[in-house]
């Protein structure tokens, strides 16, 4: 028997101080967690380590069978977002707004987390993101670069064997049995 889904709920906010404050809500177990988050240009960005939140949340206490729910659908859909959560076998989904009421009135209140706890999440992002943007080294690249030059090398050594063949038909150089 498999264990009932964990619907976990996040959002951010900005706060008076013009920083943003995240928000997660557990729904299995009623827990709330608040942190302040320092930084961070955007809500956008704010909606972003919300849902990194939930993922560290997740993976600190083992859960699984988790679903996180957020209200900003471009930090659902963000791509290191996305292979994070595979990577962590924890499903996100967006939901409109109003359905996010309760994680949307817990980051109103004040944090439950202290600073260290933003700066743990902060290297999680950071270590995440790098992990998941990292581009194929140059050696890589010189290599498919040096191959793809020798394919075309050898079209065009075709291209122009057909041509001379062509004309020599057309010169009536060749006869054609």
């Amino acid at each position: 028997m498999t264990n009932p889904r964990q619907i976990i709920y996040v959002d951010a906010g900005s706060t008076n101080s013009k920083n943003f404050r995240i928000s997660l809500y557990d729904k299995s177990n009623n827990a709330t967690h608040i942190m302040e988050l320092f930084n961070i240009d955007n809500n956008n960005e704010a909606e972003k380590y919300a849902i990194f939140n939930a993922i560290f949340y997740i993976y600190k206490n083992n859960y699984t069978h988790c679903m996180i729910l957020c209200d900003n659908k471009s930090a659902v859909e963000d791509e290191i977002i996305i292979a994070l959560s595979k990577e962590c076998k924890v499903d996100i989904s967006w939901i409109p707004r109003e359905i996010n009421k309760v994680a949307d009135k817990v980051c109103k209140l004040e944090t439950t987390l202290k600073d260290r706890d933003f700066y743990t999440l902060d290297l999680f992002v950071k270590l995440s993101k790098k992990a998941y943007s990292i581009k194929p080294s140059n050696i890589n690249l010189q290599t498919e670069i040096t191959k793809l030059k020798k394919e075309i090398q050898v079209l065009k050594t075709k291209v122009k064997n057909q041509a001379t063949q062509i004309t020599n038909i057309k010169n009536n150089k060749v006869k054609v049995k």
